[in-house]
């Protein structure tokens, strides 16, 4: 634009951008966190400040003198030579958010391990604590209650839930067994 006769739309274009590259440069010169960083920082600095020197001086001249094949004689090396650098620097970081997602990847997949085996660790306990309760606990219980609601007092068999425990539910069986007899007993006695 400044070169074909729109020179304040050319000069007001090239400061804004100047303006957000300065931002950006100051963003990137705080931030140096990768090896070789700091040299193209110092690198992009020097150029750039060349390249901005000769482009500033000829918008602020009269002189019709510039034209495009004179920019690109005199100034537009600064130019490749400042992008070069960026564009260098951008790959440097571009690499570095690479490795640092690559590796909390890693870190994730090694943290989901543990993870997923305490999981299924803790699925397998409560299987086995769930078979233990009901194989020594609830299926006694059950056979207890059913042999209770089944008895006939007439019969002339013993009372009996098969419990097969020394613990106590046997002697809950046992004392059961022992009441029907009393029961038994007494009836005899009253006839």
């Amino acid at each position: 634009l400044f070169f074909t006769g729109k020179k304040q739309e050319g000069k007001s274009i090239a400061l804004a951008a100047d303006s957000l590259f300065n931002k950006s440069f100051i963003i990137a010169k705080s931030n140096i966190t990768e090896s070789g960083e700091d040299t193209l920082i110092n690198g992009i600095d020097s150029f750039y400040k060349a390249y901005r020197e000769h482009w500033t001086m000829l918008m602020n001249t009269d002189s019709n003198k510039y034209d495009v094949e004179n920019y690109y004689a005199d100034f537009h090396s600064g130019f490749i030579l400042t992008k070069m650098k960026v564009n260098k620097l951008l790959s440097i970081n571009e690499k570095s958010m690479f490795e640092e997602a690559e590796m909390l990847k890693d870190k994730a997949k090694r943290a989901l391990m543990p993870g997923l085996v305490a999981i299924i660790t803790a699925l397998i306990f409560m299987l086995i604590f769930n078979f233990l309760i009901s194989h020594y606990f609830v299926n006694p219980l059950k056979n207890l209650i059913r042999s209770v609601k089944h008895y006939i007092p007439s019969s002339k068999k013993e009372f009996s839930a098969g419990v097969d425990s020394e613990d106590e539910i046997k002697e809950l069986e046992q004392e059961i067994a022992e009441l029907v007899k009393r029961i038994k007993s007494r009836r005899k006695d009253e006839i």
